[in-house]
């Protein structure tokens, strides 16, 4: 027998510590919580492209669980696919009240701004997200065409008034 052969013998305490510790850990990754397994339901459906049954599960995994920030910025960048922007903002605004730091829901509400046309608070996002990550190349592209398109309806406006 092999767990002989190694010093493991069914009958000891060793072994039996050993077993329960493995029955422990299976337990455990079978206890998922059910808020868990219905945001694992919205990864799927969003996975599949169906953003409305996603919304539906990260929806019921938030109920579920209300500091599940995963579940919420889960949901938040499908409400970004179906130009929810206001409802993808409160729900960063959701992550970023328990984690002030999170970088995809900065990232996320950065977007949701740009959707409600509110390009200054989606420049002060993005600024956050390159302080907390000097290199993200998504923050840095999304501020250039940010501070792009603020200049051109600057120049504008400037022309207007001139004219």
């Amino acid at each position: 027998h092999r767990m002989q052969q190694q010093g493991q013998q069914p009958g000891t305490a060793a072994g039996a510590g050993q077993a329960a510790a493995a029955a422990a850990v299976v337990v455990e990754a079978a206890a998922e919580s059910p808020s868990e397994a219905e945001k694992a339901k919205g990864n799927q459906a969003y996975a599949k492209g169906d953003y409305h049954a996603a919304l539906d599960h990260f929806t019921a995994a938030t109920k579920l669980e209300p500091s599940n920030i995963a579940a919420r910025n889960n949901r938040a960048l499908t409400y970004l696919k179906v130009n929810m922007y206001a409802e993808a903002a409160a729900d960063c605004d959701a992550v970023l009240q328990t984690d002030s730091n999170n970088v995809k829901a900065l990232l996320r509400r950065a977007a949701a701004y740009e959707g409600l046309d509110k390009q200054h608070e989606a420049v002060g996002d993005l600024q956050l997200v390159l302080t907390l990550q000097p290199n993200n190349t998504d923050a840095k592209v999304k501020l250039a065409a940010i501070a792009q398109q603020l200049a051109e309806t600057a120049g504008v406006d400037f022309d207007e008034a001139a004219g």
